[in-house]
């Protein structure tokens, strides 16, 4: 579980901009049948979010607030030019609410079709998406791989194994493929033939002339 202090943030729309530049993080919270909570954090205190590849539960601390509030993050916004935190979306969960979260897939175990080099694993999906409340929070779904013998083998998200009180988020994804053991592709080797006598030089003069043509043609565009 992850613990994060926070404090009601006044400042809305453009305005976040100054908050950004101080090192502080714009966000809200998504309340169960109450009212949306705009907050903010320091930057730093949020990394431990960008560090995880599960989901995690949060406990949240909130100035003014008696107690704290258990949540999930709907949504992490991250600059990728900087890998800066822009804003986010906490969702709270309690024992009543039924939240939708993406859940990573984690595979345990060797595929005995890999390890004979007679296939490969090619994933469809890394995710599942599970509603869940305070009481059964997923931080992931194992999927043991060690069964996949034979080239065409595939598993589908309905033959994940799920705690008890975890349902799909939608009936329609338990026909999705997770993953696929398909053939290794083979190299294809590419035979150049020496140029005929008498042609060499034309060859080397229409190279030439084209290796012109695209560095005209790229200053052209480098100037644009």
């Amino acid at each position: 579980m992850i613990k994060l202090n926070l404090e009601k943030r006044k400042l809305v729309g453009k305005k976040v901009k100054r908050l950004r530049k101080q090192g502080v993080v714009p966000g809200a919270i998504a309340r169960h049948k109450k009212a949306t909570l705009n907050v903010q954090i320091k930057h730093n205190e949020l990394l431990p979010l960008l560090r995880t590849n599960r989901v995690e539960k949060l406990e949240l601390h909130i100035e003014g607030e008696k107690e704290p509030i258990m949540a999930v993050v709907s949504e992490l916004v991250v600059n990728p030019l900087n890998n800066q935190i822009e804003s986010f979306l906490f969702t709270e969960v309690t024992p009543d609410s039924h939240v939708i979260v993406r859940v990573p897939i984690k595979t345990i175990g060797e595929s005995p079709a890999v390890k004979n080099n007679l296939g490969v694993l090619v994933f469809s999906s890394r995710y599942v998406r599970l509603v869940v409340n305070s009481e059964n929070i997923v931080p992931e779904i194992t999927l043991d791989i060690s069964n996949l013998t034979d080239v065409g083998q595939r598993i589908l998200i309905s033959d994940l194994d799920f705690p008890e009180g975890v349902k799909l988020a939608s009936s329609k994804d338990a026909q999705q493929t997770v993953l696929t053991i398909r053939p290794p592709q083979k190299a294809i080797t590419v035979e150049t033939e020496e140029p005929a006598e008498g042609k060499e030089g034309e060859a080397a003069e229409g190279s030439a002339e084209g290796a012109e043509g695209t560095a005209s043609e790229e200053g052209e565009k480098a100037a644009e």
